[in-house]
């Protein structure tokens, strides 16, 4: 199944744990998926469990789920530049060399994403946190 909230990012924790609630899925079987302003761009980095790191979509899943074990694959965005608006930075346009990057994320993000459903989490969690979709590889 796939979730894509119409909430605001801060509150994407109401839909999250009205389908967690309602499907009774565990959170150790949902994979939150959140862009991340300290990864640089083009850096994938996937959690099995943790704390929201500051990220406000983050924390409103935990508090709705009252749980922060579940996973989650962070994409970089790059941080925001100083005396920048935080959520004009990370709702903005990208220069079409940024876009190229974000395109490729996505790709690799969603390889993952059904890689996730059927591979043992350890093993990919090594290869997509050494993952850099700007390398010339970037193999994830």
């Amino acid at each position: 199944m796939f979730l894509k909230p119409y909430t605001y990012m801060n509150n994407s924790g109401i839909a999250v744990g009205e389908v967690v609630r309602f499907y009774k899925i565990e959170p150790k079987n949902i994979l939150v998926i959140v862009d991340d302003v300290n990864l640089s761009l083009g850096r994938m980095r996937f959690r099995l469990k943790g704390s929201a790191g500051g990220h406000n979509g983050l924390k409103s899943v935990i508090a709705h789920l009252s749980s922060m074990d579940f996973p989650r694959l962070r994409l970089g965005v790059d941080s925001c530049p100083p005396h920048y608006d935080m959520a004009a930075w990370v709702t903005g346009h990208f220069s079409a060399d940024d876009r190229r990057v974000i395109e490729r994320s996505i790709e690799k993000a969603s390889v993952f994403c059904l890689e996730w459903c059927s591979s043992d989490a350890e093993k990919l969690m090594n290869r997509v946190n050494s993952c850099d979709v700007r390398s010339v590889n970037g193999e994830a």
